[in-house]
């Protein structure tokens, strides 16, 4: 990726609303809200919180942004897990 990719790259994450990752570790500490956004529902019923709140209190971890994403329920994910 060229110098000006990346900074266009970067400028975009800038001004983009951002979700935070708990305990992020390495380059990346957010994913981009859109990714998030469709998954409202599932976040409020795993976590009894709106993304806002979610947010507010350092967002995700990984495996719980995962669960979320993949629209499973904790049960589902220790399914998934164990079948792993």
């Amino acid at each position: 990726m060229s110098s000006t990719n990346s900074t266009t790259l970067e400028q975009a994450k800038m001004t983009e609303k951002q979700f935070p990752i708990l305990g992020a570790k390495g380059k990346i500490k957010s994913v981009p809200w859109r990714l998030v956004e469709p998954h409202r529902e599932q976040a409020m019923q795993n976590h009894r919180q709106s993304l806002e709140q979610l947010a507010s209190r350092g967002g995700l971890c990984w495996v719980e942004l995962f669960a979320v994403m993949q629209d499973w329920t904790w049960h589902e994910f220790e399914q998934f897990t164990k079948t792993r």
